[in-house]
């Protein structure tokens, strides 16, 4: 029997939210919330988490789907070329 390896997160806690940070916020306009508290981690953590949890078909993943991640600039675009290059080899195969 093989042990596998459990990558070690590290995180990163972001300015520190003293009230919920979900609560209504009076300088913001009725209905609207504030920003939930958030975390930074390698993305190599997250990817290799992620595909052993796809791989197992881990039905928490669906759970967080719809969620946004912030990724930079440069991050983006070779996320976007990726993409395009991908599409167009798919329609010329």
């Amino acid at each position: 029997m093989t042990r596998q390896t459990i990558p070690a997160f590290r995180l990163f806690h972001g300015p520190d939210c003293i009230e919920d940070c979900t609560a209504p916020d009076s300088s913001v306009a009725a209905g609207a919330y504030t920003q939930e508290a958030t975390v930074s981690m390698r993305l190599g953590d997250l990817v290799a988490t992620l595909a052993t949890a796809l791989r197992g078909g881990y039905l928490w993943v669906d759970d967080f789907a719809d969620d946004e991640v912030r990724v930079s600039e440069d991050f983006y675009q070779v996320l976007r070329a990726f993409e395009e290059l991908r599409t167009l080899s798919q329609e010329v195969c």
